[in-house]
């Protein structure tokens, strides 16, 4: 039985992520941050823990704030390289 880190192409030449040794493929890494996340993600969704600090704090609107700041930054950052910057 072969699996994804022992598969070589038609040239046989192993690609550059399976040379890296097993558990480095593109497809591992995915499934590990998943994991990561998802499994973490979870367990809070679960458990529904009493966070009574953040029950003031409108998460919206930090939120809205962060990518306003986030854009003028990104504008500020577009036009120095455009403009300025040599």
């Amino acid at each position: 039985m072969t699996g994804l880190h022992d598969e070589a192409p038609a040239g046989g030449v192993a690609p550059e992520a399976n040379r890296n040794g097993p558990g480095n493929c593109s497809v591992c890494r995915i499934i590990r941050v998943y994991l990561m996340i998802g499994a973490p993600l979870l367990l809070m969704m679960l458990l529904r823990p009493d966070v009574s600090f953040i029950s003031g704090i409108h998460l919206t609107s930090i939120f809205a704030t962060l990518v306003g700041i986030g854009c003028a930054a990104l504008i500020a950052w577009k036009a120095y390289v455009e403009y300025w910057r040599k």
